[in-house]
């Protein structure tokens, strides 16, 4: 808490005052830090949006590049915890950034890799005289839990259509499959080579191997990344300010701190009064053209969207049919894009969502964010064109399907279960582990699905040209 506090003090007082006919230069302020969450911002009933989203961070680099006080933009970066699509959008916002002729530092508090790579865009790496670059390389790790699930009786009783759905077999096996392994690799290795690598290289200067043997170095303390050319300076918010000031050559100088984020206690009361007495206005209620943004964040499943803070968000088939409906029957919404970053779920609710895209009648863009796997790709299949980041992890077209048979635990805890039943399936997702006929019942249900999911991938492909 002490940090923002701190920084909001530097904000109240880096005001140098000068004369009344001089026009403060502003040096915007941002911070990039968290997952930086996809899904619409929060909003309240009666004070309107309160949160904020990734494309919110993005508006707001966009607006300190159009505003003509903006001498130059601080960007406060710590705990970045988005994935490499994500990243490639913030280093492209920055790059338009850095096209307005605006100067942006870029302040790495914690030395995180990821905060360092993004911090590579800016004309200006700082980094704390006390912190640390934790430049040390990418790794991947996989934990199966096949032999702990046995020792207590649990048996995983899992079917995969696809030679690279993988996702079933930390539960299944005790080491990578061929073709895990064979995906993994390929993916570390992309990001490695061009998101860890070929950012340093470019942007520092340097060649490849170099980069390489820099980090098989790593970390480095403050002074030896000063050294190794890593960073441009070493400092404190402060100086930052100090800095900028005698390289544009400016006397007046306001940090402006949280540089165009809606502030919570900035309070409309004559629009809080107008929400009491005839309530909030719906979202999307002017008649001006738009283009409505359909977000698809999360885990898939049917039923309406929520989430909670372990689970983390859920994208309900019906929350989601009903916004593209919605947006299809509105007169003012020229186009929909489809906002995703989710790594699958239920296939049921995947081909609702897919259905309700296809018989869209406005145009549909899908915009891929960090994750658009399995499902996530099913329900992007729809769409005229789709779109992904360098660092997308995209595509997963498989199927996967099964159940942990727990019957073993409760004979190890001491319970014992007798049934009465009747059909040779109808034990299908009891606790048992599946029989000869319901594996062959369960499989064909499979098989028809990954048909499915291969004919509309293909048929979404063809149409997109």
């Amino acid at each position: 808490m002490w940090r923002y506090a701190f920084i909001l003090f530097l904000g109240h007082c880096c005001v140098l005052h000068a004369a009344d006919d001089k026009k403060p230069s502003i040096i915007a302020h941002l911070k990039l830090s968290g997952s930086l969450e996809e899904a619409a911002p929060q909003s309240d009933p009666l004070l309107g949006a309160i949160g904020e989203n990734f494309k919110s961070k993005i508006d707001r680099l966009n607006k300190a590049g159009a505003d003509k006080s903006v001498a130059a933009v601080l960007l406060e970066i710590d705990g970045l915890a988005a994935g490499w699509g994500k990243l490639n959008e913030l280093t492209s916002a920055i790059e338009k950034l850095k096209k307005t002729g605006k100067r942006v530092v870029g302040f790495v508090e914690g030395g995180a890799l990821k905060d360092y790579l993004v911090a590579l865009s800016c004309d200006e790496v700082v980094l704390p005289e006390a912190s640390s670059l934790m430049l040390t390389g990418l790794r991947a790790e996989v934990t199966f839990y096949k032999r702990s699930l046995e020792m207590v009786g649990i048996k995983a009783d899992f079917v995969m259509m696809g030679d690279f759905k993988s996702a079933a077999e930390p539960y299944l096996r005790d080491k990578l499959s061929d073709a895990n392994r064979e995906q993994l690799t390929a993916m570390l290795d992309d990001f490695y080579e061009n998101e860890v690598i070929g950012r340093i290289a470019k942007a520092r200067k340097l060649d490849s191997a170099k980069v390489k043997k820099l980090i098989d170095g790593g970390p480095y303390s403050p002074k030896d990344a000063l050294a190794a050319g890593l960073v441009d300076r070493l400092g404190y918010m402060e100086s930052v300010t100090d800095s900028l000031k005698k390289t544009l050559k400016i006397d007046v100088v306001k940090l402006e701190t949280e540089y165009g984020k809606k502030k919570e206690e900035e309070l409309d009361f004559f629009g809080l009064y107008r929400k009491l007495v005839f309530g909030p206005m719906k979202l999307g209620a002017s008649k001006n053209t738009k283009i409505a943004i359909i977000y698809a964040n999360g885990a898939i499943s049917t039923g309406k969207s929520g989430g909670n803070p372990l689970m983390g968000a859920s994208i309900g088939s019906e929350t989601i049919v009903e916004a593209i409906k919605e947006a299809d029957a509105n007169k003012t919404v020229a186009a929909i894009v489809l906002r995703v970053d989710s790594p699958g779920g239920s296939a049921l609710a995947s081909d609702l969502i897919w259905k309700a895209l296809k018989d869209c009648k406005k145009p549909v863009i899908a915009s891929m964010s960090d994750v658009a796997a399995s499902g996530g790709y099913y329900i992007a299949m729809a769409a005229r064109k789709i779109y992904a980041e360098p660092g997308t992890i995209t595509g997963s077209i498989g199927v996967i399907g099964g159940k942990l048979a727990m019957a073993g635990l409760w004979n190890k805890a001491g319970m014992d279960t007798e049934v009465i039943s009747r059909g040779n399936n109808s034990g299908l997702f009891s606790d048992e582990p599946f029989t000869e006929t319901q594996k062959a019942a369960f499989k064909r249900m499979m098989e028809d699905t990954y048909d499915q999911f291969l004919d509309k991938a293909l048929a979404g492909r063809k149409a997109a040209g």
